[in-house]
């Protein structure tokens, strides 16, 4: 079936945060031990060890199920360990909202750059003539701003779409009346661990709701729009495996390092019918075409 949307992660896919990683943990630490006591110096380091080292089969748990490795991306890496750093800590109650204000200021201020070969990659996705969309957790508006920034007022960012605060990690209902809506209401609540070498060790939770109702208002009213996609991420259970699962085809673009691509990543990518794998974006080109 031809290909009518290609949809795309922004934060690890059309970015490399590689590059701001060391910088943003940096000043993520210096500013949580201004607020804590630099005496807490060391519990951020041996937790931070600690946290990379579980990773994958230690996951970024938010009410209590499993979203992707906790180690995926800088972001995710810095709020775990911060969560966890203040849960030790006499004044951990008090800041419990510390994270996710340092996660915004820091993001702003450590931008990552864009992989150097996005601008030729969109041009290549455009001229396909399908529908281009990003579908990401970050805010519309930070997108929408740095593809301004990147593209300018040209065909191809304007027809580039952005759907931001996807929320991919929320485990729950859809809401979205679409008629997409059955395939997402027929899915498990997740895939159990799969009896392979190299796979994941923990469940892969399906039902994220709000990932789907963002991935519905791209479809529309179009009933076959899961078959025609190809959604492009860098994290297999953040970006791709929802809609692996709803009947999409899925392309994982692999991180480095210091957050690289993990093997159980490369296995699940391996295992699904209609996934492929590649170092760089010239990988989802190829696979469009």
């Amino acid at each position: 079936m031809t290909r009518r949307y290609i949809l795309l992660d922004f934060d690890g896919t059309l970015t490399a945060p590689e590059h701001i990683t060391p910088a943003f943990l940096a000043d993520y630490r210096m500013e949580l031990l201004a607020a804590i006591g630099e005496g807490h110096a060391a519990l951020w380091d041996r937790t931070l060890a600690a946290v990379r080292a579980g990773s994958p089969e230690l996951a970024w748990t938010l009410d209590g199920y499993e979203a992707c490795p906790i180690a995926a991306d800088p972001y995710i890496l810095a709020s775990a360990v911060a969560t966890r750093v203040l849960a030790s800590v006499d004044r951990g109650e008090d800041l419990r909202a510390l994270p996710n204000e340092l996660y915004a200021r820091l993001y702003m201020r450590h931008r990552a750059p864009f992989r150097p070969e996005v601008v030729d990659v969109l041009a290549a996705l455009h001229a396909t003539g399908a529908t281009l969309a990003v579908v990401s957790n970050a805010s519309t508006g930070k997108i929408e701003g740095r593809l301004d920034e990147l593209l300018r007022d040209t065909p191809i960012r304007r027809a580039l779409s952005v759907y931001g605060g996807a929320r991919k990690f929320s485990i729950r209902p859809a809401t979205r009346e679409t008629p997409a809506r059955a395939a997402f209401d027929a899915l498990p609540d997740f895939v159990p661990s799969p009896a392979s070498d190299g796979a994941l060790r923990r469940p892969t939770w399906l039902r994220r709701g709000a990932f789907f109702d963002a991935l519905a208002d791209v479809w529309g009213a179009d009933a076959a729009g899961p078959a025609k996609t190809v959604f492009c991420g860098d994290i297999w259970e953040l970006d791709l495996a929802l809609p692996a699962a709803l009947g999409c085809d899925v392309h994982l673009v692999e991180r480095a390092a210091p957050l690289a691509t993990h093997d159980a990543e490369r296995t699940a990518v391996t295992m699904a019918p209609r996934a492929s794998i590649s170092a760089d974006l010239w990988g989802l080109v190829e696979r469009v075409r």
